[in-house]
């Protein structure tokens, strides 16, 4: 017998009796292959004795990673990371493989290896959490520490020893099980062989809610900001164990994670969303959340970063959309010297920013033609119908129609409305037939999950900034039922709400009218939760008297419902019904008047006055064609949009509003005048 099998046979009292079995692939090549394999960092495999190793994810002189390998007979292994609080065994051959004889032999010896493993890790535990204690007993309060100064928080419970601020971790009872070392230059180690899995540094007296964090930084800003009990789990991969403790020690609290938002490490996965988002499946009634920053230069990634760019109030605030105060009334009148807010559109009265809007349309009626025509006038800082929507970026998630079709339409409208593809530079374009595009699922529980595909929009908005997501349909990203309402509440609010709010957009999304929506001319669809949880609802029908369609504002919480704008569809694009006879306006007249219109809301907007007198200096074709100008988009000559001027007041569309004290006059639309409220 070998000196390692001699070894090996004291870890089994009862007598172990390798057998002898050859087996054609080198055993040890293959378990190396294995560790490496799983993030181990080995040269060579020592058989007998538990072994410690480094992992790829410890820094340098951390091991981590440990392994035992019983060499003799049928080679077995077992191993894992202490750190990150996972083992896995390995056996030469497959369970097909084993006789039964043979199967029980390698059961035993893993199960003996097992124990061996437990038995010498709670040891190890042990020693660290004795030396833990002492060297926090013996450290000094905390008061100050460059790396508190540089956070801009305070000494929550922390020690400091030789400069260096000591962060226990503990279990729920308050036993310290190991110490977290944070140096001057932010530099973070633990001491070797602690116990961390399951373990925190809680800051407050846990009542009715538990705030789950990294970072100690982050932690301390949360309670400062909220009065919350925080835990501080450390890093993300002990943000689940560190939740289950909790829910045990104290059942009837609610747990909230407060997730590092990691796009800027890794746009596709986000691991600090996912870890939160995965710990808070496995805590009953848990939520989880991530911050929201206006800017984003910097790249922050946690709630630290908010309070340090944005302040307290705004993490407060933040946290209290996942866990509502239970009474947090103030007196109106402190509101009286604080600014009235303003509401913000992407088109006035129509499509409010931060907000969700649905677009509903019969089948064949136009709907994605109308929203990609909204997606081309943002971007390239057109009108659209009449009206002067906000101009900036474009995403649209077009789940109907592939790429060619795409194009095709867009080239339609390019031709109709004299837009070149140069000025669509903003507008970002996925095509996503035949993929799976479901943002949400539910369990049988009416319990909501975000998807992957979910977490690659957020990464993408995050890129873009677009001013406007377009999802279109809803019956190709809705993954439950349309007639449950919470389940629809979830996915409007969570799914596509979230989005808005996060990145200061709009979000359209398009959807098809039930057959009893189709029947009664409301254009609804499944639950009414679908119209109460969006803010603006918009219904796109054919008039049946004529070859006009009427997009109709059938809901609306910041506007008057029941307002329509008929439209024309002429030879690739919707355009604004002009009543009379049109079948002779040439379409580059009605392009050149959508412009004019377009342009004059503008201006009214800016209260810029622009006359109809071509002797004033305010002449409205000479302002507004320098304006085309200036943007690069001299599509139109002064005669162009002169004659559009004078149709539009022929047909009474405009109109001259007059100051007969200051011998002043300006145009303004006949119908609607776009106030600067609309802004």
């Amino acid at each position: 017998m070998t000196a390692a099998s001699g070894n090996l046979t004291r870890f089994f009292p009862g007598g172990f009796a390798p057998v002898r079995e050859t087996v054609p692939e080198d055993p040890v090549r293959v378990f190396l292959s294995t560790l490496h394999a799983d993030g181990l960092i080995v040269d060579t495999i020592v058989p007998g004795d538990l072994v410690r190793v480094a992992t790829k994810e410890d820094r340098r002189g951390q091991k981590s990673g440990w392994y035992i390998y019983h060499a003799d007979g049928l080679p077995v292994g077992i191993y894992g990371d202490w750190r990150a609080g996972w083992e896995r065994t390995w056996c030469a051959k497959t369970r097909s493989d084993l006789p039964p004889a043979e199967y029980a032999a390698q059961q035993a010896a893993i199960a003996h290896a097992q124990a061996v493993r437990a038995q010498a890790l709670k040891k190890r535990h042990d020693q660290t959490a004795a030396r833990a204690a002492r060297l926090f007993a013996g450290a000094e309060p905390a008061t100050d520490h460059p790396y508190l100064t540089a956070k801009g928080v305070g000494a929550h419970g922390l020690r400091v020893r030789h400069g260096t601020l000591l962060v226990p971790l503990c279990t729920p009872a308050g036993e310290i099980r190991t110490l977290q070392r944070i140096g001057s230059d932010g530099s973070k180690r633990y001491l070797a062989g602690g116990e961390k899995q399951g373990n925190c540094h809680l800051i407050g007296m846990p009542r009715g809610v538990i705030l789950v964090c990294e970072g100690y930084a982050t932690g301390a800003s949360l309670h400062e900001a909220t009065g919350h009990a925080v835990a501080v789990a450390s890093d993300k991969t002990n943000l689940a164990p560190v939740g289950r403790a909790l829910h045990i020690a104290y059942p009837a609290a609610r747990i909230v994670f407060c997730a590092d938002d990691d796009r800027w490490k890794d746009p596709t996965q986000n691991p600090g969303a996912r870890a939160a988002e995965s710990a808070a499946h496995g805590v009953p009634g848990a939520t989880w959340l991530v911050p929201r920053f206006r800017e984003d230069a910097t790249h922050p990634t946690d709630f630290n970063d908010l309070a340090t760019l944005e302040g307290l109030g705004v993490v407060r605030a933040q946290i209290e959309t996942a866990v509502p105060a239970t009474i947090d009334a103030a007196p109106a009148s402190l509101w009286a010297d604080q600014p009235v807010p303003v509401r913000h559109w992407l088109l006035p009265d129509w499509i409010p920013m931060r907000q969700t809007t649905a677009l509903y349309g019969d089948g064949g009626v136009g709907k994605t033609l109308l929203a990609q025509q909204l997606a081309t006038a943002v971007a390239s800082g057109r009108g659209f119908l009449g009206l002067s929507p906000r101009a900036g970026a474009v995403l649209g998630l077009f789940c109907e129609d592939d790429v060619d079709t795409l194009h095709m339409r867009q080239d339609g409208i390019n031709r109709a409305l004299g837009i070149s593809y140069r000025e669509l530079a903003g507008f970002h374009v996925a095509s996503r037939v035949g993929r799976d595009n479901l943002l949400m699922t539910f369990d049988g529980h009416d319990a909501g999950t975000l998807t992957p595909f979910w977490h690659e929009i957020d990464a993408l908005v995050a890129k873009i900034k677009p001013a406007l997501l377009i999802v279109d349909t809803a019956a190709d990203t809705f993954g439950g039922n349309e007639n449950i309402r919470p389940q629809v509440r979830q996915f409007v609010q969570q799914g596509l709400t979230a989005l808005a709010q996060r990145y200061d957009c709009a979000v359209l999304l398009c959807a098809h009218p039930s057959a009893a929506g189709l029947q009664t001319g409301q254009g609804t669809g499944g639950s009414t939760a679908w119209s109460n949880s969006v803010r603006s609802r918009l219904y796109l029908s054919k008039d049946p008297s004529s070859d006009r369609t009427i997009l109709t504002r059938k809901k609306s919480n910041y506007a008057a419902a029941g307002e329509e704008i008929p439209v024309l569809y002429a030879e690739g694009a919707f355009l604004p019904y002009i009543p009379g006879d049109l079948s002779t306006m040439p379409l580059t007249e009605r392009a050149i008047e959508a412009d004019f219109i377009h342009l004059l809301n503008e201006l009214n907007q800016r209260h810029t006055r622009v006359s109809d007198s071509q002797f004033g200096r305010r002449w409205a074709p000479a302002v507004m064609h320098k304006i085309l100008g200036q943007r690069g988009q001299k599509r139109w000559t002064i005669e162009q949009l002169d004659g559009a001027m004078e149709r539009l007041l022929q047909r009474k569309e405009l109109r001259i509003e007059t100051d007969p004290r200051k011998g002043t006059h300006w145009l303004v639309m006949a119908l609607r005048e776009v106030t600067h409220e609309d802004a």
